[in-house]
């Protein structure tokens, strides 16, 4: 009989809200969310490669996440309330669980590439996952990219409008007439990772750009996000600034001369909140397909604008 000592081991002490990765046998991989004890397991991510059996127990794919995300996830499907029994199934289908569950993944059939390569969606969500971090992919205009939120805890795509969250893409500028943005090829020379980071009130700020070769950098900052989010530039939240611990302002971003003339951009702030900074009502708005997106810093506006294909209004 093929071993599920992790899988019982995970279903009798629960995941803690987060997802936890199972390596089978032939190298594939899934994660999932389960509570303590319990008989269903909340959420099951397949990684690519692994395919779910054409079953009612499998029969309640997230297709509102699929919706929000053109359709599906090009990383691996998601599914919800997946019976553990079930899920017990599909691993002893693959010959049970890996000896080594700390190995890489294997996923020879789902590179996604048009060349043969992993794509980066594949490698990234792969990465995160290691981690229990679920990536959500998102496009618009022709481009791509994965959102990442910070409440890990609840289903479905991220709420970027009213919660925190990360995107991580692919850029390269290389082509004199057109930028890319993207994450559905696999990387290659002159590609650049872009973190950025957003605090679901309109605010952005670009956290890291580490070239393609150094994903595990963005991987290791999206962890930390998730556990003690990073403040957002332009959010106007009071932080501790100052080695020594005495309180510091370094000035804000907010005023509407600066933020024409582009003063600040991707620079963090400090203050301690003491000298109750002007705050004027953000000077930016770029519609978001339907939904109109406000912001109090031009670079963030304009960064929001190429993602979704859109032009950037002074209010």
């Amino acid at each position: 009989m093929t071993s599920t000592t992790r899988l019982d081991s995970l279903t009798a002490s629960g995941t803690n809200h987060i997802f936890d990765r199972i390596r089978l046998a032939d190298g594939h991989a899934l994660t999932l969310k389960t509570r303590p004890g319990a008989d269903m397991a909340e959420e099951v991510f397949l990684f690519p490669g692994l395919t779910a059996p054409d079953t009612e127990a499998w029969g309640d794919e997230d297709s509102w996440e699929g919706w929000l995300t053109g359709g599906g996830l090009d990383g691996g499907p998601l599914y919800l309330d997946v019976p553990v029994e079930a899920v017990r199934e599909l691993i002893e289908q693959h010959g049970g669980e890996h000896d080594d569950q700390e190995g890489d993944v294997v996923a020879p059939d789902a590179t996604g590439g048009t060349d043969g390569e992993e794509t980066a969606e594949v490698i990234a969500t792969r990465a995160l996952a290691a981690w229990g971090i679920a990536a959500h992919q998102d496009d618009d205009a022709g481009n791509t990219w994965l959102v990442i939120g910070r409440d890990q805890t609840r289903r479905g795509f991220p709420r970027m409008l009213t919660e925190p969250y990360v995107v991580l893409y692919l850029y390269n500028d290389t082509d004199a007439d057109e930028e890319e943005i993207t994450v559905t090829r696999a990387p290659r020379d002159g590609d650049r990772w872009h973190l950025l980071a957003g605090d679901g009130l309109g605010a952005e700020r670009e956290l890291m750009t580490p070239p393609a070769d150094r994903l595990a950098e963005c991987v290791e900052a999206i962890a930390e996000w998730v556990t003690d989010p990073l403040p957002t530039a332009g959010s106007g939240e009071p932080v501790e600034g100052g080695e020594d611990g005495d309180p510091v302002c370094e000035g804000h971003s907010g005023e509407d001369d600066d933020l024409l003339r582009g003063v600040g951009i991707g620079e963090t702030t400090y203050c301690d909140g003491l000298c109750k900074p002007h705050r004027p009502r953000y000077p930016f708005t770029v519609m978001m397909g339907y939904a109109p997106a406000y912001f109090n810093d031009r670079g963030a506006a304009d960064r929001c604008a190429a993602l979704y294909g859109s032009t950037v209004t002074v209010n």
